[in-house]
């Protein structure tokens, strides 16, 4: 399964204040103030935001089992595009469209908005979606997809109590009680009664 292909809104806005886009007991998505922001539509309906500044991602990776913690947590400051896609109605409250002193005072070109934009819409445009979420790109609740240095993307999907993280090599699932953290060719399945570690074999130089 693919997932929509969106487009870029002719518009460019600016986040108005540090806003934190997203928050549980194991995520953190802020966005800084000054952010540039390109709204993403598919058929003709707003369904995403392309942000464009800094900002910082916190994901707790961290499985508890018998033999002690597995893991650490993921803290990082955002300075690569990164996308959401979901309920964006309160976001939009803290946006108001940038005009020419805003982006020259950021010292940014429209053009090259929209040219990081389009770049991170087709590469996420062109993935497949994350297996272990078991759902499909309607009604996922929210979905964040963060360019990298190293040219990837990594994704969160966020839907009630259920989460899934992709970064690399590392692959996280959590449901309530339920964790399994997948990384270096090491699986682990955590509930709050016991684990499981799988030793999976490597094929790549990644592992």
């Amino acid at each position: 399964m693919m997932w929509k292909n969106y487009e870029l809104d002719g518009i460019v806005l600016e986040l108005g204040e540090d806003l934190t886009l997203c928050r549980s007991d194991k995520v953190l998505v802020n966005s800084n103030k000054g952010t540039m922001v390109v709204p993403v539509k598919h058929k003709d309906r707003r369904e995403g935001l392309v942000f464009l500044g800094h900002g910082r991602l916190v994901v707790d990776t961290i499985v508890e089992t018998e033999k002690g913690a597995i893991g650490k947590p993921i803290d990082r400051e955002i300075c690569e595009p990164f996308l959401m896609l979901g309920d964006i109605e309160e976001t939009l409250q803290h946006l108001r469209e940038a005009g020419k002193e805003d982006l020259a005072r950021n010292g940014v070109k429209v053009e090259d908005l929209f040219d990081k934009a389009q770049n991170l819409i087709e590469k996420f445009s062109g993935r497949r979606a994350i297996h272990g979420c078991g759902c499909n790109n309607e009604g996922i609740g929210l979905v964040f997809a963060f360019a990298t240095e190293k040219d990837r993307l990594d994704v969160l999907m966020l839907n009630g109590s259920r989460l899934v993280f992709n970064s690399g090599n590392l692959s996280f699932v959590s449901n309530g009680n339920h964790s399994i953290l997948n990384k270096g060719g090491q699986v682990v399945l955590a509930t709050d009664r016991r684990s499981i570690f799988v030793e999976r074999p490597c094929h790549n130089h990644g592992c």
